[in-house]
Parts: structure tokens; C-alpha cells; sequence
């Protein structure tokens, strides 16, 4: 595609994003509720613009698989995978280090080899994600109990005091006393009680009837104490690995993704690294983010392979999970009328990946899923069973039911 078509095709879209932003602020009830209806400037060429950024992301314009790796799993695991659908690798860089993604990329690679099935390969960048670094007596994991109180360090002076430490201490900057701590995707929940000599300290509590284990790594969310405005859209880690995550990734994920500079921030960094900026997944993963997205996506359409990933786990922590279905819907409905690619993400088929036999819901969830871009599973011990229902369900959304009618006559 030439230069002169991709700003035809991005103003396009800003013109058709802001048509239906007024149509929305008007009434949200003249705005249709399902992602694949709505008011598009034109229809065909909406789907044109939709297919051509979705092959730049993807190369490819069918619906694609994205599965989160377990460096447990052998090239023949993998090749299985492939076979049953997978068509993107999902490489977490927030957990382990470039030793590790080498190794799971070089079984990726054997795979494709086996099958003669291509799969992509897609690299998160951690971004200012907030983790436990350390734990209670350099312990690997440890129990947690409801009511129990934490000391959380996030100076040097705080170091002896507190029993545990983060990876980006600076997101306590602004964290004041009441605020909101939670732990591991909001199955922990804490309020910080005090701030001040280097360590916070916060009570935690739980529904679960025994402790409840975390881990070195499991993720923290502080929804009120807004970390993103103190800490860089990229991480040291981000930037110390990000030679070899370009080299290796077809594609790059933003974690935590806020503001049009965070993209400016990351393609200046590939440029750097790279010489070249590739194919940007920016992940919506806070209420200010989903708000901001209307800047982010035209930030994000300057370049031919752009798309935004639903990640739906930190999201209902940050924002809460009552909030959860309107704020998916809303980033499907801007997506789908600024023609961007979208990957529908976190615990999709959960329930089938980890124990063998999917919900109900989960089965309704895999039928929103299959009206985006992509559908990312994650890891679990039944994950080719879930690839493989995911292409059934896919398959089997393009039948349509026949009614009877033959009671709809006036005169019956």
C-alpha cells in the first residue's frame, strides 16, 4: 500500500470514529449495541480499510487463534497446537528473560517445521506493570491470610521494614491512605492504611475460606493511585531486552497503554533498535485508557500494522467488574467504527483450558470473540482442546437457524 492510500485510509477512519463519537454523545441508545451493525460512513469500503489493516497486523484476513506459551511445552506440544488452529504464539516478556523467550521461539520454529503451518510470533512488553519482586524470606510464594496486614517497600528507607518489594517501586508515589491494593488480577483485595517512611501498608483480604497463595511476579493494581502518571510507558526491562524482543517478534504488544506518547515513546524505540517499526498491539487496560483510545488509535494508524488488545483481566481490576461488559463493549464499538483489528483477550475458554470442560458463559464469551480480529487463549494443561473448540464455535458461527413458521399466519 502506498503512503498517499494509508493517510487516505486513516483520515477515513478519524472522520468515521468521530462520526459515530457524535452520534453518540447524543444518545447512547441510537448507537447499536452489537459490534458488527452501526453506522459506518460506507459499508464497503469500511470492510476494505478493516481487512487491510487486519493483514498488515496479521498477515493473514482470517480470524486468527493467539496462544500464550507455557515453556513447559515441547515442539510437539506445539505442533499439536498449530494443527488444531493456533496461528499466533503469544510470548509473555513480562515473566523470564530473553534466555527463555529464545527457547520457546527456537521450539515454535521446529514446530513449523513439523507441520509445514506457519504461526506468528507476538511479544508483550511488560510496560509500567506492577509486580512483587521479592517476598518474605527471599520465599518463592507465600500464604496469604484474609485480614492480614503487608508492608510493601518502594524507597531504600523502607527496605528494612517492609517484607516485600515491587518492580516499579515509583507507582507509590501517589498513593495516599484509603487507596485500593490489589493483587493478582483482584482475587486479593487490600486498602493501604498508611504511606510515608519508604514502605506502604496495606490490609488485604480475600473470600477464600483458607490463605490464599501469591507468588514472586503475581501482578498488583492500584486503580486510585493512578502509577501511570509517575512511571515511563516502558520498563528497564522493556528497554534492556528490546533488541532481541524486535529482532524475534512479528508483532509487539504495549502493555498498559495510556496516551498516544506511549506508542510515540515504543516506535522511537524500534527505530532505535530496529530500524523499522513494526506491527503495535496497544493493550486497554484502564478506565483513562479506554477514554483516551480515540487518541491512541489515530497515534496508532500512522503506521500500516496497528490493533488494540481487550485485556480484560487487568481491566476488571482497575476498573472493577461491575464495569467490565460496558467497557468491552465500548472498545469493541470504537474499534469497529475506526475499521482497527482487535484481540479479545483473558480467560477465554478458561474453564475448558484448565479442567477439560468449558461454562455456558464461556461458550456465549468464545461467540463475541469471534466477531474480532483475534482471540487470544491462555495456558492450560486442556489448551489444544480449547484451540480446537475455538475453530469449531468459529465454524459453526457462520450457520444460520432455520425457524418454523408455519403458525404465523393471521388466520391461525
Amino acid at each position: 500500500m502506498t503512503e498517499k492510500k494509508q493517510l487516505a485510509d486513516r483520515s477515513y477512519s478519524l472522520q468515521s470514529m468521530k462520526h459515530y463519537l457524535q452520534r453518540r454523545k447524543k444518545s447512547r441508545f441510537e448507537v447499536a449495541a452489537v459490534p458488527d451493525t452501526g453506522i459506518l460512513l460506507n459499508e464497503d469500503e469500511s470492510s476494505r480499510i478493516y481487512n487491510n489493516r487486519k493483514e498488515a497486523l496479521f498477515q493473514t484476513r482470517e480470524h486468527c487463534v493467539m496462544v500464550t506459551m507455557d515453556k513447559m511445552l515441547s515442539a510437539a506440544d506445539l505442533a499439536g497446537l498449530l494443527k488444531e488452529g493456533m496461528s499466533i504464539a503469544r510470548v509473555n516478556c513480562g515473566h523470564d528473560h530473553a534466555p527463555e523467550w529464545s527457547s520457546i521461539i527456537n521450539k515454535i520454529e521446529e514446530a513449523r517445521k513439523m507441520t509445514g503451518i506457519d504461526c506468528k510470533i507476538y511479544m508483550d512488553l511488560s510496560g509500567p506493570k506492577i509486580r512483587f519482586q521479592s517476598l518474605p524470606e527471599s520465599a518463592g510464594r507465600i500464604k496469604l491470610k484474609n485480614g492480614e496486614t503487608i508492608k510493601i517497600a518502594h524507597k531504600k528507607e523502607g527496605m528494612e521494614a517492609a517484607h516485600f518489594t515491587v518492580t516499579a517501586p515509583k507507582a507509590f508515589l501517589n498513593a495516599k491512605k484509603g487507596d485500593r491494593l490489589l493483587i493478582n488480577d483482584g482475587k486479593i483485595a487490600g486498602t493501604i492504611l498508611n504511606t510515608g517512611k519508604g514502605f506502604i501498608e496495606a490490609k488485604v483480604a480475600h473470600r477464600y475460606k483458607k490463605s490464599l497463595w501469591i507468588k514472586v511476579h503475581d501482578g498488583i493494581n492500584l486503580p486510585d493511585s493512578l502509577p501511570f502518571l509517575t512511571l515511563p510507558p516502558l520498563s528497564e526491562t522493556d528497554i534492556r531486552e528490546s533488541g532481541f524482543i524486535f529482532r524475534s517478534a512479528d508483532l509487539v504488544g504495549l502493555s498498559f497503554a495510556h496516551s498516544k506518547e506511549d506508542l510515540i515513546t515504543l516506535k522511537n524505540l524500534m527505530i532505535e533498535k530496529a530500524g523499522r517499526i513494526l506491527p503495535i498491539a496497544a493493550k486497554i487496560e484502564t478506565e483513562y485508557a479506554v477514554k483516551n483510545m480515540p487518541s491512541i488509535i489515530a497515534e496508532g494508524l500512522k503506521n500500516p500494522g496497528f490493533g488494540i488488545m481487550l485485556a480484560r483481566g487487568d481491566l476488571a481490576a482497575e476498573t472493577g467488574f461491575e464495569k467490565l461488559g460496558r467497557l468491552q463493549n465500548d472498545i469493541m464499538e470504537i474499534c469497529h467504527h475506526s475499521q482497527t483489528p482487535l484481540i479479545y483477550a483473558t480467560e477465554v475458554l478458561n474453564s475448558l483450558a484448565k479442567t477439560g470442560m468449558p461454562s455456558r458463559p464461556e461458550m456465549t464469551d468464545v461467540y463475541f470473540s469471534q466477531k474480532t480480529a483475534c482471540t487470544m487463549l491462555n495456558k492450560g494443561p486442556f489448551i489444544k482442546e480449547a484451540v480446537r473448540m475455538l475453530k469449531e464455535a468459529g465454524a459453526d458461527r457462520k450457520n444460520q437457524l432455520a425457524f418454523f413458521e408455519q403458525d404465523l399466519s393471521d388466520k391461525n
